[in-house]
């Protein structure tokens, strides 16, 4: 035992993930009549390329389920199948193996206010602070609770960091989340910390904050690579490109959205005036039709 399992993720052979580790009731192997199960600790090797943040993770066993080890669609001898590459306990019949969801972390009062801010068009930034204060919270709380306990190295990493904004992703499967970076100041901790930088990511649910997942870096990042005003510089080189007055992206609307891979590096969804571009983390551009 104890040797990576590896799983194919979202569904296809795209994106191959490392499963390094499993969040248990207690110990997995040899494997007990029951057993709960939390999450897992996730190697992806995809985000290196974009800056760090997803490729460690820990994945509560929700997450990983609704969005990571999914069936495969992909019409060979396995569509339909859940693939991995693992080494299976030597006895696992009539084991009874429960999944234990991440508990909600928004009180009604949070919902409300939260709700508030989503539906308003310019809601008071007294009103703003406030949300985002419940959101950091549940943020704080998941990985208080499930992961600062059982790993060391994420509870050494977040000591010292301070809650960013949160940052609301619209999913296209309807699961919108919040991305909550946590930063290091500049000229706090190590040398390598000296710069400043997110060190710690952690999504939460959008609709009642539960803790969906975290990633942490040893050196910390900017994070994202392209900011929101970046993004509506690149949108407006693409519309002079395009002959389509800039002046458009005045009266635009400016959005995250998870439309594929790692939910950690979302597009820029730019919407205007006969105009839809996506603008991905590594500034690339793609025109909705």
């Amino acid at each position: 035992m104890h040797v990576p399992g590896v799983i194919a993720a979202y569904g296809d052979y795209s994106n191959w993930m490392a499963v390094r580790g499993i969040h248990t009731s207690e110990d997995a192997y040899p494997l007990p009549p029951e057993l709960d199960v939390y999450g897992f600790w996730i190697n992806d090797p995809f985000p290196a390329s974009l800056g760090g943040i997803g490729e460690n993770s820990y994945k509560t066993i929700a997450e990983f389920l609704a969005t990571y080890y999914l069936p495969l669609t992909t019409g060979d001898a396995y569509d339909g199948e859940y693939v991995a590459i693992c080494e299976p306990p030597d006895d696992y019949r009539d084991k009874r193996i429960f999944y234990v969801p991440s508990p909600v972390r928004f009180t009604d009062e949070a919902r409300n206010v939260i709700d508030a801010v989503r539906q308003a068009e310019s809601p008071p930034a007294d009103l703003v602070a406030e949300a985002n204060a419940w959101i950091v919270q549940a943020a704080i709380d998941g990985v208080s609770d499930q992961l600062i306990p059982y790993d060391d190295a994420f509870a050494r990493r977040f000591a010292g960091t301070v809650a960013g904004t949160p940052m609301l992703v619209l999913n296209e499967t309807g699961a919108d989340y919040y991305a909550v970076p946590f930063d290091v100041p500049v000229g706090m901790g190590s040398v390598s910390d000296a710069n400043g930088g997110t060190a710690v990511v952690v999504l939460v649910d959008a609709d009642d904050g539960a803790f969906k997942e975290a990633s942490w870096v040893r050196t910390p990042v900017e994070y994202l690579p392209v900011s929101k005003d970046e993004a509506i510089e690149i949108a407006r080189e693409m519309l002079e490109k395009l002959g389509i007055d800039p002046a458009y992206l005045e009266k635009a609307i400016v959005e995250l959205v998870h439309i594929e891979s790692t939910p950690y590096y979302p597009h820029w969804r730019i919407t205007g005036k006969d105009f839809e571009l996506l603008i991905a983390q590594n500034g690339s551009v793609t025109i909705v039709e």
